[in-house]
């Protein structure tokens, strides 16, 4: 279905149907990893949420954001690569080059959210490691989230 509409929107207009979180709610996420266990090819973690904001549109309180969760994802696999090359300090930067995320189901629980994490593809190159990884994220309460990344450690 085509709808022929043409208007120019006012600040104010933008304003009121634009969504608080996306304008400022987004930077009162706050996380932290609780756990991390590295064997071969899969990361394992427990993420929780120190600080969020919570939705006046939202009836069932908090629900994790797809932008937290690509943050905590990132952060994950610069960790991975990290332990994988044998380094205890951050010395290497990191490039997302490529990444999806899908919503199974809303997750609900703020302090125990899961991450399992497989590594598909890892190639050294020098100094540099490029690699590809699928998350599964998850709650108790059965909220699932998936994604797949493909990061350049350099």
């Amino acid at each position: 279905m085509t709808v022929a509409v043409h208007k120019r929107l006012t600040t104010d207009e933008i304003l009121r149907i634009s969504s608080e979180y996306l304008r400022e709610g987004r930077r009162q996420d706050v996380w932290e990893i609780v756990s991390v266990e590295v064997s071969e090819n899969r990361l394992d973690a427990r993420v929780r949420m120190v600080d969020y904001y919570k939705s006046p549109t939202d009836t069932h309180g908090f629900h994790l954001t797809s932008f937290a969760t690509m943050e905590f994802i990132s952060q994950l696999f610069i960790i991975y690569g990290h332990v994988l090359a044998g380094l205890t300090e951050k010395s290497q930067e990191a490039w997302m080059m490529e990444s999806s995320i899908s919503c199974r189901r809303a997750i609900r629980s703020a302090d125990d959210i899961r991450v399992e994490m497989h590594f598909k593809t890892l190639k050294k190159m020098g100094t540099r490691m490029l690699g590809t990884a699928r998350a599964r994220i998850w709650d108790e309460q059965g909220g699932e989230f998936t994604a797949e990344v493909k990061a350049l450690l350099a």
